[in-house]
């Protein structure tokens, strides 16, 4: 009896196991195809080269590059794409920035 409650209890671990590396694959298709979307969300055509790019996903943490020139503050665009990356992935708990760096809004920047 023992021996079969064991078994039982492995293969709900294993189960589990398989069932979170399913979900953290999910999440990271969608966090991938979201990268896609926001590279096209810029006008180059009035100066404006700003590019966000996936730097880091660690499980529900994201960390985004910013590069370029954006219409607003480098700190709004971050919290904007963190909003509209998390409205879409619930999973999605923290988005930070690559290098606070990144967040200086000085011309010699771009």
């Amino acid at each position: 009896m023992l021996a079969a409650v064991q078994q039982i209890l492995m293969v709900i671990g294993i189960i589990v196991v398989v069932i979170t590396l399913l979900l953290f694959w999910i999440a990271t298709v969608r966090v991938s195809a979201l990268t896609l979307m926001f590279s096209h969300l810029f006008d180059t055509s009035v100066g404006m080269t700003g590019v966000a790019e996936l730097s880091e996903v660690d499980g529900p943490f994201v960390k985004i590059r910013l590069k370029g020139r954006f219409w607003h503050e480098r700190s709004l665009v971050l919290a904007r794409l963190g909003n509209y990356m998390k409205e879409r992935i619930p999973e999605i708990l923290e988005v930070d920035i690559e290098d606070e760096k990144q967040l200086d809004d000085s011309p010699e920047n771009f």
